[in-house]
């Protein structure tokens, strides 16, 4: 996919021009910090592999890129990575991920057997067991067991998007579930 059909991804990304350069240049920091710069892997070969010798796993993964992948995974997620943008009013935004756009986009969002796995096969590089589905079930369910919760919440919102309160159920259980699903040692090893 190109840089512009991952646009649903961030909430907010309506923003001028020279401003929408210096969101790009921001999240390409922050990328850089944590050891993954966009078009610039460590070597012609790309990123080693997390099962390669000798160090395995451990260059690609150590504590200090572990804990900063947290904080800008935690930051897209809930409050927003602020960027300075003095070409427009505000002269700041903030980028964050907008899941029920990003669900949106999934072919079958209001099953939550389907969400998991569509959201798996688009985040994650390899195959999960199925316990690890169920658990990320739960943050759709709200802890209840029946499927019908999770779609009787998203058809609430699918009928009406422009309910606040339809919008803030389906994107709160969202958020739990995607930004998980981003803290986890299978998507670092991507």
């Amino acid at each position: 996919m190109e840089w512009h059909q991952h646009q649903f991804f961030i909430q907010n990304w309506q923003v001028a021009a020279a401003n929408r350069d210096r969101c790009i240049e921001a999240l390409r920091q922050h990328c850089e910090n944590t050891a993954m710069s966009p078009l610039d892997p460590p070597s012609v070969s790309g990123w080693p592999a997390y099962y390669q010798e000798p160090l395995y796993y451990e260059l690609l993964v150590n504590a200090d890129v572990y804990s900063k992948r947290m904080e800008l995974i935690e930051q897209l997620c809930q409050g927003g990575l602020s960027v300075a943008t003095p070409y427009s009013s505000p002269s700041s935004h903030l980028l964050r991920i907008n899941f029920v756009d990003f669900a949106q986009t999934l072919s079958n969002p209001s099953d939550p057997n389907a969400l998991v796995e569509e959201a798996l096969s688009r985040l994650y590089a390899y195959p999960v067991e199925q316990p690890f589905k169920d658990y990320l079930k739960t943050f759709l369910l709200s802890g209840q067991t029946a499927d019908y919760y999770w779609t009787s919440a998203w058809g609430d919102f699918a009928a009406n998007p422009s309910n606040s309160t339809y919008r803030a159920i389906v994107s709160a259980r969202l958020q739990g579930m995607i930004q998980y699903m981003l803290s986890q040692s299978e998507y670092m090893l991507m």
